[in-house]
């Protein structure tokens, strides 16, 4: 398999992203330096998470994070690590990012650390930049932007291959406090852009969550559950030529 239909599976965005079809570059969770590392200016509470996914029932598609936040004055801080992958094929990636908050706009940068292993290839790392920024236009309408590996690092000199350089904007309409319905589009810069549509509908400490993404065509539904400082997310994702993708997310609120 080439390394970057590989490399997109390991980019962990937590069980809640996957439940929306991954239209979260408009929230500000624990998962932010993934998502949006300017969203990371409107966290309220410092925070610690954790998470485990298995792509399309595979074998060996497994990824994992832990992600710690601090929130600071102006923002938030966040540091985490993440791995993907068997003894075969691995893609490991250690991050930090900063956000910080002025007026209804936040901007926040990450950089991350990836590293490939090829058994039989040896390792080769790289350093990957994402800048990304949220505005409240009004408490009810969100608009968010990302932009994934500025710096277009190059990911193998064997193959003289980039890492993607993808561009997301996104909108999350909030009619309610309970109703979230968001649009996404994704453009990497050497394919056509998708268009992502995830709803999001809060019932007391529970969440209900669907999404679609349109290339290719997947479907998507998932739930979070909240008690005191805890929020645990589950995720489904049904493609039907690949298969069926399970996420679940674990992470702990630390009141400011």
């Amino acid at each position: 398999m080439p390394y970057f239909s590989k490399a997109q599976l390991s980019d962990f965005q937590g069980a809640r992203s996957s439940g929306i079809a991954y239209t979260s570059v408009t929230y500000a969770d624990a998962l932010s330096i993934y998502n949006n590392a300017g969203s990371l200016g409107f966290l309220e509470n410092s925070s610690i998470a954790t998470g485990y996914k298995n792509h399309f029932e595979i074998e060996g598609f497994n990824s994992v994070f832990v992600v710690i936040n601090k929130r600071i004055k102006t923002g938030a801080i966040s540091a985490g690590i993440s791995a993907f992958g068997d003894e075969l094929f691995s893609i490991s990636r250690v991050s930090t990012g900063i956000g910080n908050k002025f007026g209804i706009a936040a901007l926040g940068a990450s950089l991350h650390y990836i590293q490939y292993r090829i058994e039989g290839f040896g390792s080769h790392g790289f350093i990957s930049v994402d800048v990304g920024g949220l505005v409240e236009l009004t408490p009810r309408l969100f608009i968010g932007g990302r932009i994934k590996n500025i710096n277009q690092a190059k990911a193998s000199k064997r193959t003289n291959e980039y890492y993607p350089t993808i561009l997301t904007a996104g909108i999350s309409y909030r009619p309610t406090d309970q109703l979230r319905f968001n649009t996404q589009v994704d453009k990497d810069l050497d394919y056509p852009p998708k268009l992502e549509f995830g709803l999001e509908y809060k019932i007391s400490s529970l969440s209900l969550r669907t999404g679609l993404n349109t290339r290719p065509l997947w479907f998507s539904f998932g739930f979070g559950f909240i008690h005191k400082n805890f929020i645990l997310d589950y995720a489904l994702q049904n493609n039907y030529l690949l298969g069926r993708t399970h996420s679940i997310s674990i992470a702990y609120q630390i009141k400011n």
